[in-house]
């Protein structure tokens, strides 16, 4: 009954029929792989990867748990961990198309955003390396501030002169 919702599309119905398997045999792993499935088609990630993780803790062996956990995992950016359960998934179904592919995928996928990364990080050292130093800021900055200071004291001596100029002139 579960698969059948799954297979309609009705992931809330499968859910529940999935629940429903649980309550009588705990130790499902299939119905917990099976209903992880369900929640990835509802954007439920996080309880995805609960229940791959318990199907995965029931049968170490369950190929697709660790492909379907693998899913969830890249909603969450976690491209290492996906990258590692799709390796295991491929282990144990070295012939499943669909695991290559979405393997060939995230390492395509890591490199490129390892490649981006690299290419920041260049960018941010080279700004950096133009930046002054502390050192050469602070002289920078004191040599503005002592020709400020002497801009003023030249503009204070020019009007003490022209006071004194104007207090000098006959009435």
């Amino acid at each position: 009954e579960g698969n059948k919702a799954f297979t309609n599309k009705n992931y809330e119905k499968a859910i529940e029929c999935y629940n429903r398997c649980l309550e009588l045999d705990p130790k499902s792993h299939i119905a917990y792989g099976n209903r992880a499935a369900a929640f990835i088609q509802s954007k439920k990630y996080d309880e995805a990867l609960n229940d791959c993780s318990k199907a995965i803790e029931l049968d170490p062996n369950y190929a697709k748990a660790y492909h379907r956990r693998a899913t969830a995992f890249q909603h969450f950016n976690r491209i290492d961990d996906a990258l590692k359960d799709l390796e295991m998934a491929s282990e144990l179904e070295p012939s499943n198309k669909q695991i290559l592919s979405d393997l060939k995928r995230v390492r395509a996928l890591k490199a490129s955003t390892e490649a981006t990364i690299n290419a920041n990080m260049s960018k941010i050292n080279n700004t950096t390396q133009k930046l002054p130093t502390n050192n050469e800021t602070n002289v920078k900055i004191k040599t503005e501030l002592t020709n400020e200071k002497d801009q003023n004291n030249k503009n204070n001596d020019d009007n003490k002169n022209n006071n004194n100029s104007v207090e000098n002139k006959p009435n």
